[in-house]
């Protein structure tokens, strides 16, 4: 035994129990195979009864709707009108059981002449059936009494039922012989997986008692060497007793263990030299990382520097222009439009302001956003009334449809915001005798929220980028450009969106549609 190479011996045994896993899985393999065979004859033969049920039903059916028409004495139109819309039901089940019967042939095709002639012999039937419902649908609307009626109907039912029912029997024949077969193929099948698996046990067991149990003491010894030479005991090496594969490997294990005497020094002299270098690194990156937490703090304090900058002295503008509005002068009138002016456009100036400062916090998720119920149509309102001065003096009218209820989820004071936004943006693009149309609805089981202009429009070539951060159109007075940013991360954190097309659908201009959750879905 010591004569033959122990990877032959290894393959030989291998050999035998793939030999037998394989035989067990073709067999595995037959018998499904069979078993679906049969299984679907099984299921393709009850599913052909159904469709034959339903036929009887459908003629049925025909039959009740002749008889209530001819009884009834509905118009010759009428009747023909219920009859042919029957008749389309049963024609319908006929086609479907052809269609069934057509399959049921072309499976049989592997199966032998015989059976796939016995199977398209059933169409004969089928075609006869058809054909004596046609006759019967071709007479009924003509006949002149309710007599007649059912004269015909008698006739065509002693035709029609032998045929239905021969039908019936041969698939109920066709059900017992798969079920039949299935039985006897379970047993066989049973049959041979005992003797497989007597066959695996008796291969395993003379494989195990001939081969594998000596290899598993070598392999113990192996062992405990290996673990004596992980505790350091290199000198502890597993002894070289036979001249075949695993003795090579012992003799293998001896020079490796020799090597790693000798590499354990050096390696606890390089292991000294790593240390020093991850101090090293670690103290680098650790410097790296301050300098990048240092440069985004400035970032962010540079944000927060210029709105304060920007702010104060804004404020001093709004509280002096309000002061000035009411003092009063000879050209009172001009006066006050001219400081109205002032006013907007402070207010205007403010409100960027604020979305750069927003814009900055949601990087760090600063805002934080309501999630409460409000009412979409009024929150459109206050917007259209914030922007209503810079509406009238660009001299463009605003065209809103908000009959609707509707019942948004979310932070109302941000969506107004956003949509009056929308407004001003729509507003600035469009031309004077322009109207803005805004329209509320729902689509998908959202809210929508749709704003149109007359504009000129977004090029093509800058829609896709309307929506980042500090990126300006190519026409002027596009705002500093972290509106409709702000706008769609608003969206967004609400789980809706923001969505842009340009042209609009009427040709010119741009529609900017908002999608919102509605309240309790």
């Amino acid at each position: 035994m010591t004569s033959i190479p122990l990877r032959l011996r290894l393959l030989a045994g291998a050999g035998l129990i793939a030999g037998s896993a394989i035989l067990a899985a073709l067999l595995a393999a037959w018998g499904s195979a069979e078993t679906a065979r049969l299984i679907g004859e099984d299921t393709a033969a009850q599913t052909r009864l159904d469709l034959l049920a339903q036929v009887s039903a459908r003629v049925g059916d025909y039959a009740l709707v002749a008889v209530d028409s001819g009884a009834g004495g509905l118009p010759p139109a009428e009747r023909a009108g219920r009859l042919d819309a029957r008749a389309v039901v049963v024609r319908d089940a006929f086609d479907a059981l052809g269609t069934a019967y057509a399959g049921s042939v072309a499976e049989a095709e592997t199966m032998g002449r015989m059976v796939q002639m016995r199977r398209a012999t059933r169409g004969i039937g089928l075609a006869r059936m058809r054909a004596n419902f046609e006759a019967l649908a071709r007479a009924t609307p003509e006949l002149p009494d309710i007599e007649a009626l059912r004269a015909s109907l008698d006739g065509f039912a002693r035709l029609f039922a032998p045929l239905l029912n021969e039908a019936i029997e041969s698939e109920r024949r066709e059900s017992a012989r798969a079920a039949a077969a299935l039985d006897v193929l379970r047993s066989r099948m049973q049959a041979l997986a005992i003797v497989v698996s007597l066959v695996a046990a008796a291969l395993l067991a003379l494989y195990h008692q001939a081969l594998v149990r000596p290899l598993l003491a070598r392999l113990d010894r192996v062992s405990r060497a290996a673990e004596a030479v992980g505790r350091g005991g290199f000198d502890q090496t597993p002894p070289v007793d036979r001249r075949d594969e695993l003795g090579l490997v012992f003799a293998q294990i001896n020079r490796m263990a020799a090597r790693l005497g000798r590499g354990r020094r050096a390696l606890e002299r390089d292991r000294a030299d790593l240390a020093a270098t991850v101090a090293e690194r670690t103290a680098a990156l650790t410097a790296a990382n301050a300098r990048l937490e240092a440069v985004d703090a400035e970032r962010r304090r540079f944000f927060a520097d210029v709105g304060h900058e920007l702010r104060t002295p804004l404020t001093v503008i709004l509280a002096e222009t309000d002061l000035a509005a009411r003092a009063g002068a000879l050209t009172e009138a001009e006066f006050r439009e001219a400081l109205g002016v002032i006013g907007a456009r402070a207010r205007r100036l403010n409100r960027r302001i604020d979305d750069l400062l927003r814009v900055a916090r949601s990087e760090s998720g600063q805002i934080e956003l309501d999630d409460a119920p409000f009412d979409l149509g009024r929150a459109t309102e206050d917007a259209v009334a914030d922007v209503a001065t810079l509406v009238r003096r660009a001299k463009v009218r605003v065209d809103a449809h908000l009959a609707s209820a509707a019942t948004a989820r979310g932070d109302r004071d941000w969506s107004r915001q956003v949509i009056a936004g929308l407004i001003e943006n729509a507003t600035r693009h469009s031309y004077e005798g322009g109207v803005i149309l805004i329209a509320l609805g729902s689509r998908d089981g959202m809210l929508t929220l749709s704003v149109t202009d007359e504009g000129g429009g977004v090029p093509p070539d800058q829609q896709g980028r309307v929506f980042e951060r500090h990126v300006r159109g190519r026409t002027t007075g596009l705002g500093f450009g972290v509106g409709l940013a702000l706008a769609r991360w608003i969206m967004e954190r609400q789980g809706g969106r923001i969505d842009l097309i340009s042209p609009a659908p009427n040709g010119r201009g741009t529609l900017v549609t908002l999608r919102f959750v509605e309240a309790g879905e």
